[in-house]
């Protein structure tokens, strides 16, 4: 069997909360590296809760090399922002996964960042074969 994905999770609010729960029930697929939330209050009882590093920024969890994946769990709004982020990070073998209608949204406001975009989805794809097959 191969190593859960380690993700950073970013956004601990009402749904984040639910999320890593929900995470936490499949340690063998999925292993949550870092957390990022501005809220310092939330951020540190994550923090010890968890035994995770929470930064206030997703720069910091971009750098980690430990994130193999992203998981937004934040208000719609941010998500162009946020995918921009990551698809622009330079090296970066991870992907946001993000619904087609943020997409389209996407492709018009940052066109230069799509093929960075594309190479973290193809890594995840692979990433997510070896872990779970074909």
């Amino acid at each position: 069997m191969s190593a859960p994905v380690r993700i950073a999770l970013v956004g601990l609010g009402w749904w984040g909360q639910k999320i890593s729960a929900v995470l936490k029930a499949a340690p063998d697929d999925v292993t949550i590296v870092r957390a990022v939330e501005p809220n310092s209050e939330i951020a540190s009882a994550f923090s010890a809760a968890h035994n995770v590093p929470v930064s206030a920024d997703l720069e910091t969890a971009l750098a980690d090399p430990a994130v193999e994946a992203v998981l937004l769990v934040t208000p719609h709004k941010l998500h162009a922002e946020q995918i921009a982020a990551a698809a622009a990070a330079t090296g970066v073998k991870r992907f946001a996964y993000v619904s087609a209608a943020t997409f389209r949204l996407m492709e018009r406001l940052f066109p230069d960042s799509w093929g960075a975009y594309f190479e973290g989805k193809r890594h995840a794809e692979a990433a997510v074969r070896e872990h779970f097959g074909d």
